[in-house]
């Protein structure tokens, strides 16, 4: 069940119960476990030998070696399958150079209905290590990860006669003594790598995750890197939606796999533009719009083309292809607009002529106060004319394409109209 759901192999699992190994030929009633019973499952087990010296300032050795004498026997590969794993033979005690701790068998051979060969494995150190009554197994495992170059996040647990050791208790807690056997396990195979696709932008990200971490967690760290919600992602492996409660492993994703992330329709959110005359509007986006998606819908609001349009976040112009994913951009932010300058004309009804400096985000009634300061000359008594059309004062002079050098005539109204 466990290879099933986790992806972890059988060869792998070593599961403890109240301090005991289960062995797989009990049962569970054997063992006293009942409902909502909790095991340990442990990984990557590797045996070490602390020779301690239990008085101050001394000096202990540490040896490690690896136990094989329980290998289970694989399993029968399937007909017409040449299994290259023949048989395992861990070297004696006669073949190895030093001697094997008390209390540890020597394996011996696994005999198989395949052709046999020999490999011989070994890995013996000794570690100068200063080690008192009082120590903790914090203290130990430290050491430990010091001078083997584990990092501590792999160095999970060590245990010693079936128990397993608290990092707040200590040494002489346990009545560890010299020669004596204790198991540390190892996650090392279990962090790694792997890469999100975000498939409406193109953007990749990598994060760095455990193997045993479910889906959901993945969920998070996007979250936490992206800012776009857990509930709004939906992840995709080999063209299957991943199950929020179910692992990586589970799914066979290996270091280096790329996931593909999608987001859902309902990621949308309300931001607010502001121009150079301090018009502001609002539009609503997704948060994997890139910044040339905004200018198209600015464009299409208020005619501005996209060509012609700067916005700004923070006092940083904004590149066309990133996203607001990207920017970590809320709900609610404002982004500033600045637009390319024009120069337009005015014909007044003397007959004069005069310049305005514009930009296509201007509103008809922006160029109408630009003539009240120049002329003196009332909103209320104005009305403009481009095109034969009578422009109204809310809208932008890109709504009416009034382009450069574009001539704008200035009608008076008459009095009570």
């Amino acid at each position: 069940m466990i290879e099933e759901r986790e992806g972890i192999h059988i060869d792998k699992q070593v599961i403890h119960f109240n301090g005991k190994r289960l062995q797989l030929s009990g049962t569970l009633t054997d063992y006293g476990i009942e409902n909502e019973g909790t095991l340990n499952l442990m990984l990557h087990c590797l045996h070490i030998y602390l020779s301690l010296k239990l008085e101050p300032h001394g000096t202990h050795n540490l040896k490690s070696s690896i136990n094989m004498a329980r290998t289970r026997l694989p399993k029968k590969p399937a007909e017409g399958h040449v299994d290259k794993k023949k048989r395992i033979m861990v070297p004696s005690e006669d073949s190895m150079d030093q001697q094997t701790p008390p209390g540890v068998e020597s394996s011996t051979p696994l005999d198989t209905v395949e052709d046999k060969m020999q490999i011989n494995f070994r890995l013996m150190k000794t570690i100068p290590l200063e080690v008192k009554k009082s120590d903790t197994i914090q203290n130990v495992r430290t050491e430990f990860s010091k001078y083997q170059g584990i990092s501590m996040v792999n160095l999970k647990s060590l245990f010693f006669a079936g128990n397993w050791l608290e990092n707040e208790r200590k040494v002489d807690d346990y009545d560890i003594k010299s020669g004596s056997v204790i198991s540390v396990f190892l996650d090392s195979g279990f962090r790694t790598q792997i890469h999100v696709k975000m498939s409406q932008t193109g953007n990749a990200i990598t994060l760095d995750v455990d193997m045993r971490d479910t889906v959901l967690t993945v969920k998070s760290r996007i979250q936490n890197k992206e800012g776009i919600p857990v509930g709004q992602q939906e992840l995709f492996y080999l063209g299957e939606e991943l199950d929020d409660g179910r692992t990586i492993a589970s799914y066979n994703i290996e270091g280096g796999s790329t996931i593909y992330a999608v987001f859902r329709l309902g990621d949308t959110m309300l931001i607010s533009v502001t121009t150079e005359k301090n018009r502001t509007f609002s539009l609503k986006v997704k948060r994997w719009f890139t910044v040339l998606n905004v200018k198209f819908l600015i464009e299409s609001m208020v005619g501005i083309p996209i060509g012609k349009q700067k916005l700004w976040l923070d006092k940083v112009e904004l590149e066309n292809d990133m996203t607001l994913a990207d920017l970590h951009f809320s709900e609610g932010q404002t982004l500033n607009l600045r637009s390319d300058s024009m120069q337009i004309f005015i014909r007044v009804p003397s007959g004069k002529t005069i310049n305005c400096r514009v930009d296509g985000s201007y509103t008809v009634q922006n160029v109408q106060e630009m003539i009240e300061e120049q002329e003196g000359i009332h909103i209320k008594s104005q009305r403009l004319i481009f095109g034969g059309m009578q422009l109204e004062p809310s809208r932008s002079l890109a709504n009416y394409n009034i382009k450069e050098e574009a001539t704008i005539h200035l009608v008076l109204r008459l009095c009570g109209c």
